[in-house]
């Protein structure tokens, strides 16, 4: 797992990432700290064969936060501090989730949201050391880890392209993503802003995407959200934490699933008329610009508030005469 990141042509990929911490490096910190510690020789060289075999052996969780305490103890701070939320997650119609802080930095913002998502001691550390473990996590560790050995042999163009993706500042995709969670045994809620939807990756959806023999039996322990929009990846958690149950998942999938049905016209229960009857009222109260009450339109056709917040205000008028003004515009050309 030694070395520093080697440059694998990749098209479309961005070059000249920063180089990340090796093992060494990480080895050459420790034995710095320990020094200060005025230890015993032999103690020292104790600890710091287990450092180098908790290196060589990262395949858990508990053994991301292990590393993470033992080289970043003295720049840890209380997590509500040092990752900090973005603001909410809009447009799926879901109170309550937020989507968290995750560094642009070398492209690396998805092994920094699944590193928030599930390791607290990630979560506690400043900035600058967060960019340097995950620097060092997707470059050094990544493909080390037994489900993406797993795969680079089985799948053997894809693999190589994936790792050219991986050890340079591509932007990662939703393999990489698949694979972390066969690995660390966590389901995934991907909440994808393109289609507005909630798609859950599970131990069973894994099996129809990688090979079977990457993924590990039993049933994975917890979920976690992650929210992305095709151009960037961020943690999402509600005031609970960052793990879902399966009556938060359910409800998160019910409501977007409405949301993207009625942004495409099916089943809107009558919304046209209710923003008709809104639209109405507010044009009878003010001169300017009409208001829309959302909070009426919402009771009228009877779906929560957060549900219609969904909707930009000029999607909400396209529901009534959307098409009727398009026409007039085209016959207005027409006869000009």
């Amino acid at each position: 797992m030694g070395g520093s990141a080697s440059k694998v042509t990749n098209a479309g990929s961005v070059r000249n990432a920063s180089r990340p911490a090796t093992v060494e490096d990480f080895i050459a910190r420790r034995n710095e700290q320990l020094s200060k510690l005025g230890l015993r020789d032999e103690n020292v060289a104790i600890i710091i064969k287990v450092d180098e075999e908790l290196f060589q052996n990262v395949t858990t969780l508990n053994n991301i936060n292990m590393l993470i305490a033992r080289f970043y103890a003295d720049n840890m701070k209380d997590e509500d501090v040092a990752t900090r939320r973005v603001g909410p997650l809009d447009g799926f119609g879901v109170d309550g989730l937020y989507r968290m802080n995750a560094s642009k930095k070398n492209n690396d913002c998805l092994i920094h949201s699944f590193l928030t998502s599930t390791c607290e001691n990630f979560r506690r550390l400043e900035q600058n050391s967060k960019d340097e473990f995950a620097n060092f996590f997707r470059r050094t560790v990544f493909l080390t880890l037994p489900a993406v050995k797993c795969f680079l042999q089985s799948e053997r163009a894809a693999g190589q392209e994936m790792a050219g993706r991986v050890m340079s500042t591509a932007f990662l995709e939703e393999q990489e993503l698949r694979l972390l969670a066969a690995q660390f045994r966590v389901n995934i809620l991907a909440a994808t802003g393109e289609s507005g939807r909630f798609q859950p990756a599970t131990r069973e959806t894994l099996l129809h995407m990688l090979p079977a023999e990457c993924v590990p039996g039993g049933a994975f322990a917890h979920t976690i959200a992650i929210y992305t929009n095709g151009a960037h990846f961020e943690a999402l958690r509600d005031d609970d934490g960052y793990t879902f149950s399966e009556r938060k998942i359910g409800d998160f999938i019910r409501r977007s699933e409405n949301v993207a049905n009625a942004r495409q016209g099916v089943g809107n229960n009558g919304m046209a008329e209710a923003i008709a009857e809104s639209l109405k009222e507010a044009s009878a109260k003010s001169a300017k610009k009409p208001a829309l009450n959302r909070r009426a339109i919402a009771n009228s056709i009877g779906i929560p508030l957060a549900e219609l917040n969904a909707y930009t205000n000029a999607e909400l008028k396209n529901f009534i005469g959307g098409g009727k003004r398009r026409t007039r515009r085209r016959t207005r050309r027409r006869r000009a």
